[in-house]
């Protein structure tokens, strides 16, 4: 082992050690080193398996987390994979030696770690099957994007409210389409479009009365889709009749979608994964000896069955983790209860329990404990071996109903809106400006503290829906503050700059904003873009043409934005497994978080306790609630439903 060797806890090591014998289930509370725990059972099994070689499997609810283990195993010097295609020619190499002393027999002999999402194993597994036994040559791409994905990749700007018809989608099918939507316009130069002809495109590609794109599921051999773009062509050729060039970019970029590539979506990789149990025999994939599963309170029963009859066999022996208080993918279908499901399946399971945590101070365990007790019908256990003198956390009520009425002012601006775009309705426009207005509050109250904790702690920004993370962006990108997403956007900009900068030649393009503007990237992106662009623009205004120095220089310049630590934006499901010392949960008002004041279903309602106790629960100082008025303070946090001596209450007025 490493010389990071850590002291587990009695806990830790009951679980690690545990009997391969006999299949376990840990129930861990938040901060208990559930990863942790994970690497050490791990290096215990290969411990127990030195001389024999065994395929491990570690299933990860993120990608950001499966690559957190490997990292960890590879620093214990492992052999770990990420994909299941990497693992497959090691397995068919074989060695003719079987002496003890030859080194190629004996690195041969070694386990075989791979650690990846269960998506991408299942993915690994359509891979196999579509192209071995199906004969396909057409590559598998998934019928997801959101615009949330794009936005980090710098492909639209914040800002840019003409583009807001690329992202507003109605149902499932419109959001294929628009995945397909963009996939089709990636590869067609940006001299051939416009804002103009993008919105028109859009309009014919989303149309669904007749529907001019034809997506049809197809069951045999395989769940997949085929798709039918030739009415949209037609479309097209009506709508944009002297547009020829355009049409004939469109065209080639249908036939080759048709040709090259078969579309998938998340449901049928996994649908197509558990149809495959008749052809276990015929050994396509291979079977898993360990399989050690992360968060399994999130599974859906599909994949519950998928991990133990697809990737593993009645002598695999599992390791299940999970804390059911923070079960919050209802909403994707995890609905069951898998600790049950697990007793169901393995009625001799051994079940152990992890509940002193490392992250969380004494201060916020007792306000999760006591959520727990009010809220929830599980244990409230949470130890903690830390403190953070005293500071308990704190609920922040920002303002009053009375600082969110729209003023004569504001109500004149919405009325002459509404004159220039009359298909907007007036309650979105209203809504928009409230929400707007409660944010300034929320922000306005919380940046202070923020700015005053130093840039050597983490901060993270915390919210329930969607729309609230938009506006905070776009907020903060406007007041010029760095976050998460800035850096994203940043990495994926130097990313294509550098490998472009290469292949293009750069005298082709007279100015460092026309070269940007070619890779479609906004200048509006982050705060910092615009005016860097503009200086060196006009440092270099000498040179006819974009110079080597002025890219590298603009790289430069990029680079050092990444050196200040952002703010973390996200939503509670993005933070799910993750951590800050210092941790803002913001708008927790009623119909926000809980989203709605009466549920039809429990798990619903389960759900929104979860997603409060997975927030409340990520600092490792400092937590911080803000809600918009005592009116509409969340009932998580009415004063009636506290313990008031185990939280600090603020009230902020103009």
């Amino acid at each position: 082992m490493s010389n990071n060797k850590i002291e587990l806890t009695k806990e830790q090591k009951l679980c690690v050690e545990q009997s391969l014998n006999s299949n376990l289930v840990i129930e861990a509370d938040p901060g208990t080193g559930k990863t942790e725990v994970l690497k050490y059972r791990t290096l215990y099994i290969h411990q127990q398996n030195k001389k024999q070689r065994k395929l491990i499997l570690i299933l990860a609810y993120g990608r950001n987390i499966a690559t957190e283990i490997r990292t960890k195993l590879k620093a214990e010097k492992l052999k770990v994979y990420d994909h299941l295609k990497k693992v497959l020619p090691v397995l068919v190499h074989k060695h003719t030696c079987s002496l003890n002393e030859c080194p190629a027999y004996l690195e041969n002999m070694k386990s075989l770690v791979l650690v990846c999402t269960i998506h991408s194993l299942a993915n690994g597994i359509n891979d196999l099957v579509i192209k071995k036994l199906f004969q396909e040559e057409r590559k598998t791409k998934i019928l997801v994007t959101t615009q949330t994905v794009e936005k980090k990749h710098g492909f639209v700007s914040i800002e840019d409210k003409n583009q807001k018809f690329v992202w507003k989608s109605r149902g499932a099918i419109r959001s294929r389409k628009k995945r397909l939507f963009n996939y089709l316009l990636s590869s067609i130069e940006e001299k051939h479009l416009n804002k103009t002809k993008k919105k028109v495109l859009w309009k014919i590609f989303q149309q669904s009365e007749p529907e001019n794109v034809i997506l049809s599921q197809i069951s045999n051999p395989y769940l997949h889709y085929e798709i039918d773009y030739s009415r949209f062509l037609s479309q097209v050729r009506v709508f944009l009749p002297e547009d020829k060039e355009l049409l004939t970019k469109l065209a080639e970029c249908c036939c080759y979608d048709q040709e090259k590539n078969v579309w998938l979506d998340f449901d049928d990789i996994i649908a197509n994964a558990n149809n495959l149990v008749a052809l276990k025999s015929q050994k396509i994939w291979p079977e898993f000896d360990y399989i050690l599963v992360d968060e399994c309170q999130d599974l859906k029963v599909e994949i519950f069955q998928l991990i133990i009859k697809i990737f593993g066999n009645n002598q695999t022996n599992f390791t299940f983790v999970g804390d059911p208080k923070q079960n919050i993918m209802g909403f994707a279908g995890a609905r069951e209860n898998i600790f049950s499901l697990l007793q169901q399946e393995f009625p001799h399971e051994i079940h152990n329990i992890i509940a002193t945590s490392f992250r969380l101070p004494q201060e916020i365990a007792e306000f999760a404990n006591n959520f727990i007790q009010k809220f929830m019908d599980y244990r409230a256990s949470i130890k903690t071996i830390k403190s953070n003198n005293n500071h308990k956390p704190q609920i922040i009520t920002v303002g009053k109903i009375s600082d969110y009425l729209l003023n004569e002012e504001e109500q004149v601006a919405i009325e002459k809106e509404l004159v220039d775009n009359p298909e907007i309705k007036k309650s979105n426009l209203v809504q928009g400006k409230i929400r707007r207005k409660k944010l300034d509050q929320h922000l306005e109250t919380i940046l202070p503290i923020i700015n005053g904790l130093g840039n050597d702690t983490s901060k993270a920004i915390l919210y329930r829906q969607n729309w609230i993370g938009n506006l905070l962006q776009e907020w903060l990108n406007e007041k010029c503050v760095m976050t998460n997403i800035s850096e994203l956007i940043v990495n994926e900009i130097i990313r294509k700059v550098r490998r472009n900068s290469t292949s293009h030649s750069l005298k082709e393009f007279p100015s460092l904003k026309s070269f940007l503007v070619s890779l479609k990237i906004s200048e509006n992106s982050i705060f910092q873009l615009k005016k860097i662009v503009q200086e060196i623009d006009e440092n270099f205004e000498t040179s006819s043409f974009l110079t080597e120095n002025e890219v590298n220089n603009f790289i430069r310049q990029l680079e050092e934005i990444k050196k200040h630590q952002g703010i973390t934006l996200s939503t509670i499901h993005g933070m799910k497994g993750l951590e800050a010392d210092h941790v803002f949960l913001i708008f927790c008002d009623k119909k926000i978080l809980p989203r709605k004041e009466k549920f039809t279903t429990d798990w619903e309602e389960r759900e929104e306790k979860n997603l409060f106790f997975t927030a409340i629960t990520r600092p490792k100082e400092r937590l911080y609630i803000t809600t918009s008025s005592s009116e509409e303070c969340s009932d998580f946090i009415e004063s009636s439903n506290l313990n008031l001596d185990l939280v600090e209450l603020i009230v902020k007025y103009k």
